[in-house]
């Protein structure tokens, strides 16, 4: 209860740096628009395989260019909104486009990272046509995953480390507060799902920008 007692703290203070810069609400937005941008021609051929499923040797590479492109767009655009609410936290005064400078000066490691992901990704969802990895190794794989990467995102914009060591560093940062960034993480899951349940797109993105800015107050906080 005390965890969940401080993630909603910790949630209040974010709504709290989003009131104060309403401005950086637009990163979630473009990124919405972005993604539309990207994934639409990609997503558009498959409705061609709608009555006939694709096999494995066309949907893996479409997967991959539609992963590729939709984490490199999110990363970027939240990578941009930790830059802000990392100089909001620190006392500062942020603009859109010191948003975009920090994501443009890492773009070539958000690029590779989105690469990474994507490849990972797509590994995952190959263990979806095991029965027995299915159910048993995919989803560990899975959330260790996300567990191992919560932090990679602010190691990635805020830390001259290239992609291999950035994750080496998130890893790290999880592990020196594995049980309160678990339970954690949980609770920002619950909280932010319940946020999520009327579907309103002015909602999902102030949930998402929520997500950006606790991710980088945590990431300060174990500096």
């Amino acid at each position: 209860m005390g965890t969940l007692a401080r993630t909603w703290d910790l949630m209040q203070e974010s709504v709290a740096i989003l009131l104060a810069d309403k401005e950086i609400l637009v990163f979630p937005l473009l990124s919405v628009l972005m993604l539309v941008v990207v994934d639409g021609p990609i997503l558009l051929p498959l409705r061609s395989h709608l009555r006939e499923p694709p096999t494995p040797q066309e949907m893996y590479p479409m997967l991959f260019l539609l992963y590729s492109g939709s984490f490199f767009v999110i990363i970027f655009f939240n990578s941009a909104l930790m830059a802000c609410a990392n100089i909001r936290l620190s006392g500062g005064d942020p603009t859109l486009g010191d948003g975009f400078r920090f994501a443009w000066e890492n773009v070539e490691r958000i690029l590779l990272w989105s690469l990474i992901a994507a490849t990972v990704g797509i590994l995952l969802r190959m263990l979806e046509h095991s029965r027995v990895l299915r159910w048993v190794v995919g989803p560990v794989l899975e959330v260790g995953w996300s567990l191992a990467t919560f932090f990679i995102i602010p190691v990635i914009i805020f830390e001259d480390l290239d992609v291999l060591d950035s994750f080496k560093r998130s890893v790290d940062l999880f592990k020196r507060r594995w049980g309160e960034e678990v339970t954690s993480n949980f609770s920002f899951s619950v909280l932010l799902g319940l946020l999520a349940i009327p579907g309103i797109l002015g909602v999902l993105s102030r949930s998402s920008s929520v997500v950006g800015v606790v991710a980088a107050a945590l990431y300060l906080a174990l500096l």
